[in-house]
């Protein structure tokens, strides 16, 4: 073996050793919990976007620490701006602004987070966009952001064939020339 497979495997148990830790803070028992949250504070700081996430998602439910809706989202922000967030990060984040739920919530940017989790497999976030397409609100943005997902799918180096599928329906329903026109 050589060094660069080593060291790729190394990773891989280091990465998913991070998230099995992480995960505990969904035990029953509150000092794992706690130990959990403090393990993914000290990650965060050192900017690993999950570890944001998981302390969004420890302040939002109040796992191993006070409920802090504030400090929730920015945790959850601070996540979803990162060039590796985790898709449910952007998804989480996008149902903020499309809601309305933020201070400065913004349903196009919303939009562009949903197109992002979507694109990144989040299904969630794949079902939640297409239902944004008959949004009278922001229907032309939403199916704009859909075809732009679907396309890039259906045109991956070895797509799936369900997403050929979901692309030429999306397609019949919604025709690009009227898409693009909106």
């Amino acid at each position: 073996m050589d060094d660069m497979t080593t060291e790729k495997t190394a990773m891989a148990s280091d990465s998913s050793r991070k998230v099995e830790e992480l995960q505990l803070v969904n035990s029953t028992d509150k000092k794992l919990q706690c130990v959990a949250f403090g393990n993914a504070l000290t990650l965060a700081l050192a900017g690993d976007a999950l570890a944001m996430f998981t302390v969004a998602y420890c302040l939002e439910r109040g796992k191993g620490v006070e409920l802090n809706a504030e400090s929730a989202s920015f945790w959850l922000i601070r996540s979803a701006m990162d060039d590796s967030s985790p898709p449910v990060a952007l998804y989480r984040l996008a149902t903020r602004h499309l809601e309305g739920s933020l201070d400065h919530s913004d349903a196009d940017y919303g939009l562009k987070l949903l197109a992002r989790a979507a694109k990144a497999g989040h299904v969630a976030a794949r079902k939640r966009l297409m239902l944004e397409c008959e949004s009278p609100t922001w229907w032309p943005a939403a199916r704009k952001a859909a075809f732009d997902v679907l396309s890039d799918l259906a045109c991956a180096v070895a797509p799936n064939r369900y997403h050929v599928e979901a692309y030429l329906s999306f397609t019949r329903t919604y025709p690009a020339s009227a898409i693009w026109d909106a």
